[in-house]
């Protein structure tokens, strides 16, 4: 397994608005269409400044996706846990 963060778009029905957040988007090996996303938005976060760097490097890769690769919160009933640090190698 592999992941990524990924734009994704869904209707708050609180807040009766669209909303745009940044996801982990998890995809079975070899596949480019993600198998599920978490439940909830993800930021950059590390315990290094590097590694805050790397990881914030990787969030804007997320939002820096054409807009057709806007990925639709409800098109996903499936919703994963964040890798764990086998698959932390294995990150596009």
């Amino acid at each position: 397994m592999s992941w990524n963060y990924r734009l994704v778009h869904r209707f708050d029905e609180v807040l009766q608005e669209h909303v745009y957040a940044i996801h982990e988007a998890y995809y079975d090996e070899g596949s480019r269409k993600p198998h599920s996303i978490s439940e909830n938005p993800s930021y950059p976060q590390a315990d290094t400044w590097e590694g805050f760097t790397h990881d914030f490097a990787r969030y804007q890769r997320g939002y820096l996706q054409p807009r057709r690769e806007i990925l639709e919160y409800a098109d996903f009933d499936k919703r994963a846990e964040r890798p764990t640090a086998e698959t932390e190698a294995t990150h596009e």
